[in-house]
């Protein structure tokens, strides 16, 4: 014996939809782009009447990193999410090395931690005898125009 399933018909179930307030309400507001056409056009000459009363320029917008990484795709901002999370754990790992060697190593322990901090201030002196030089010429070859 065959019996009929009884279906609501299409028509109702459209009707129904239109009226759920999940599906009549508005379309939510794309998020604004970082590199909009508005931002890419030149502003008009200013408006004398609006900066009668400024003595002092206009402070620029600040820039925020995080504010630019929420408003990139998905892709990219996971990407970028992964690689502050990786120097994080690094830097982390470092310093906790550097702790552990300086003030906590044990007896047994003594002799490597010693060779990290003798490597650690190797490469610290080398990074500012490095970093002097350049500075000096930099500034030495007149960059400011002086």
């Amino acid at each position: 014996m065959l019996r009929t399933i009884s279906r609501k018909h299409p028509r109702s179930i459209i009707e129904k939809r239109a009226t759920h307030p999940i599906f009549s309400s508005p379309p939510a507001r794309p998020r604004p782009l970082s590199h909009s056409a508005a931002q890419l056009t030149t502003p008009g000459p200013p408006n004398p009447a609006k900066n009668r009363n400024s003595t002092s320029p206009p402070s620029p917008s600040p820039f925020n990193i995080w504010a630019q990484i929420r408003s990139s795709p998905r892709p990219i901002r996971y990407t970028l999410y992964t690689a502050s999370a990786l120097a994080a754990t690094a830097e982390t790992t470092f310093w906790l090395n550097v702790i552990y060697a300086r003030w906590f190593a044990g007896e047994q322990d003594r002799e490597k931690a010693d060779e990290l901090l003798e490597r650690f201030t190797e490469a610290v002196r080398g990074y500012r005898v490095r970093y002097l030089a350049n500075y000096a010429s930099y500034y030495s070859n007149g960059v400011w125009g002086l």
